[in-house]
């Protein structure tokens, strides 16, 4: 489930979701990418739409926090059980994730990191206009929990 189309983060993401489904061996099908939109609302519409008609659905990777929630109100609202039926993750964390019944995996971002970066690479641009852009990767986490379905000894096998 992506984001709005036009933002690099979105953008970033579903490149990211395509190599890692693709170096899996996997079938990248842009059928099944969801646009979301970034609202949870849009979110909600289009995988309760997506769910209705791809039966074979066994997982949703979403894009953010606000995503998710939709999905996961589109999954209860088909019938479906998190993880049983259909596995879940998202990227950002958000407080109250660990607390779904079951909580919510996700790739957390280290946001005080991201924000000192924002702001150093700001005041670099401020002072020198002409400095070239730069890009900074921020590192992430897997938050594992209950939504993906997947056990902690998989899951050690999965991540090395």
């Amino acid at each position: 489930v992506t984001g709005t189309s036009e933002t690099m983060s979105a953008k970033d993401r579903l490149t990211g979701y395509t190599r890692a489904v693709t170096e899996l061996g996997l079938d990248a099908d842009p059928s099944l990418v969801i646009s979301g939109e970034s609202d949870e609302s849009v979110a909600h519409t289009e995988v309760r739409r997506h769910l209705e008609s791809h039966a074979r659905a066994t997982a949703l990777v979403v894009a953010n926090n606000q995503m998710a929630i939709g999905a996961l109100r589109a999954v209860r609202d088909s019938g479906l059980k998190v993880p049983r039926d259909i596995a879940i993750a998202s990227f950002d964390d958000f407080e109250g994730a660990d607390l779904l019944d079951p909580g919510l995996t996700v790739v957390r971002q280290d946001t005080a990191t991201l924000a000192s970066s924002a702001v150093s690479l700001l005041l670099r641009r401020i002072t020198n206009p002409s400095r070239q852009a730069r890009t900074v990767t921020v590192p992430t986490t897997l938050e594992h929990r209950g939504s993906c379905g997947c056990g902690r000894k998989r899951y050690r096998q999965l991540s090395g």
